[in-house]
């Protein structure tokens, strides 16, 4: 279960470049799927995960680039806490943008995710919504492109 926690203070810069090979190594890119009010609704996610020694680094990425961090996994007598920042929507697609330049193995899923964004942002209102049937399957068709990228092994 995830445990919301709130910001430690940091002090210093935290460059792009750090933050993107945080995302090459111990993170992901991501289009996530949830049901709200009986419809299917998309967005963009940036994930990086950390052990207990590593929360520093997560807590700055934070007070950076947003998002929060949430722990994932109790200390146990084998295992150090493990921790999780997390974004989504605009804060992702802004961080993406800010560390693309910067990425080597997770850049396919950088663009995926800024194209899936765009894709839904771009999408006219139909009433109180703007999730239609064609939008939908428009961002569903992204989301398995991501899948297939993200898919382990060879």
């Amino acid at each position: 279960m995830l445990e919301r926690l709130t910001s430690e203070t940091g002090s210093g810069f935290l460059p792009p470049a750090y933050v993107a090979g945080m995302v090459d190594a111990d993170g992901s890119i991501g289009i996530g799927k949830t049901f709200r009010g009986g419809h299917e609704k998309y967005t963009i996610r940036v994930d990086v995960s950390q052990s207990a020694k590593g929360r520093e680094a997560l807590s700055r990425m934070q007070q950076a680039f947003g998002g929060a961090v949430y722990r994932q996994r109790r200390p146990s007598e084998t295992q150090l806490a493990q921790y999780v920042w997390m974004l989504s929507g605009t804060a992702a697609a802004a961080t993406i943008k800010a560390i693309l330049p910067y990425l080597l193995v997770k850049r396919p899923q950088a663009h995926l995710a800024l194209q899936a964004w765009e894709t839904i942002g771009s999408a006219p209102r139909v009433g109180r919504s703007k999730w239609t049937p064609a939008l939908c399957a428009q961002v569903r068709q992204l989301k398995a492109e991501m899948s297939s990228l993200n898919k382990l092994g060879p």
